[in-house]
């Protein structure tokens, strides 16, 4: 089949009248008013050799799948029945099915995916490949062949996924790094929060600054990650539950490598918490309420001092703590105009992004508040973790709660 060079009385969201839209080397070239406009016929377009005849339909831009797992597409008939509909069974069925798979299987799966993501229009595919110890980099290569197969219809974004953890599965960054060798974009693996059964701690925050200028920079998430797997922070040999403050001293002489970050170390059983930043400093946490966001520690922004307060004022047991507190978080309202932080220099904000930036939650067209996760730890070694997961455009609110004791 020849490649389409003109579409013909086609509308656009933008216009009234029909137009016809020229084609060169797969870009469009030119639209113009229709030289020949029909009647409008939904559902009744014609494709004649190199043109198309819109019949007065609407033509869009192609659509973006930003989640997808090829890997794993219509392969449901390769798994057994979940028998006692479990969720731990599950699990159990698929890293099996997994060990199966072979590159060639997860190959033509992935194309058949692939041609029905496009038969319904979308031209971009983020897609999330599993690199875990059951998988190991064969779907990786499945996935790999896929896309270079099928290049000329879709542009298809490769991120690493290490579906057993990074964490406990000892080998998952050896993966992640083979595969971004063999040919995958993008690496799904940091983390912003984590905790430890052992009391270990670390939480990341980006600064608020203009983006760097060289886009190729290590990714920030790696650092939590580093601290709560006991590895040194700029060259991950081992390090056993070093102490915050040293491991955040050894930090420093790279850290400049990072975009910005504030992050926070702690050992819970020791009582020892650090925060350093790469713009902002460093100091041990000492007792007492305090807060972070896009600046340095307990930089008294409007929506820090909000919570602060919240925080001071929380009761002291559990069930109303953590609703009590989730009710502050979930604060939409922004700062009084004359309270709302200065941008800093070199980044533009609007009026609306700026105000939007000042509520605890966050709410902008195309950007906002998605989690909000409290942990509590007791003297006792028990911890308490709350999470609460939004989905707005969905209607999806979900929680999730975590409790155990180090015995």
């Amino acid at each position: 089949m020849k490649p389409v060079t003109r579409i013909i009385n086609a509308r656009l969201r933008d216009r009234r009248d029909p137009v016809d839209i020229v084609i060169a080397d797969g870009r469009i070239a030119s639209v113009a008013a229709s030289a020949r406009p029909g009647r409008p016929g939904p559902g009744k377009n014609v494709h004649r050799g190199t043109t198309i005849d819109a019949a007065g339909g609407l033509v869009l831009p192609s659509l973006f799948d930003n989640h997808l797992h090829l890997d794993l597409a219509h392969s449901v008939d390769a798994v057994p029945e979940n028998r006692s509909g479990t969720l731990l069974e599950a699990i159990g069925l698929w890293a099996r099915a997994k060990a199966k798979m072979s590159p060639q299987d997860v190959c033509e799966r992935a194309m058949r995916a692939i041609g029905e993501e496009v038969g319904f229009g979308t031209g971009y595919i983020r897609n999330h490949v599993d690199v875990g110890s059951t998988a190991g980099l064969r779907l990786c290569e499945g996935v790999l062949a896929a896309r270079e197969r099928m290049a000329d219809r879709v542009t298809i974004r490769l991120v690493t996924f290490p579906q057993d953890g990074v964490v406990r599965d000892p080998g998952a960054i050896d993966r992640m790094r083979e595969a971004l060798k063999m040919g995958r974009d993008l690496v799904g693996g940091g983390i912003w929060f984590g905790l430890t059964r052992h009391g270990r701690f670390a939480a990341l925050t980006n600064v608020r600054e203009p983006p760097p200028r060289d886009a190729v920079r290590p990714s920030r998430g790696e650092l939590p990650l580093r601290f709560l797997r006991g590895r040194h922070p700029l060259d991950e040999r081992p390090w056993e539950a070093p102490d915050p403050l040293a491991w955040a001293a050894e930090l420093r002489p790279g850290m400049q490598a990072y975009a910005g970050f504030n992050l926070l170390l702690a050992d819970l059983r020791r009582g020892r918490m650090c925060w350093v930043s790469n713009r902002a400093g460093f100091a041990e946490v000492q007792p007492g309420v305090h807060g972070l966001s896009n600046a340095a520690l307990d930089t008294p922004w409007p929506k820090v001092q909000r919570l602060k307060q919240g925080v001071a004022q929380c009761p002291d047991s559990e069930g109303p703590e953590f609703e009590f507190l989730l009710e502050r978080l979930a604060d939409p309202h922004p700062a009084p105009d004359a309270q709302i932080p200065e941008p800093p220099e070199g980044m533009q904000l609007s009026e609306q992004w700026s105000r939007g930036l000042s509520a605890p939650f966050i709410q902008l067209p195309d950007y906002g508040t998605r989690c909000s996760t409290l942990l509590r730890a007791d003297a006792d070694g028990s911890m308490h973790v709350l999470e609460l997961q939004r989905q707005p455009q969905l209607g999806l609110r979900r929680e999730y709660r975590w409790n155990w004791q180090e015995g």
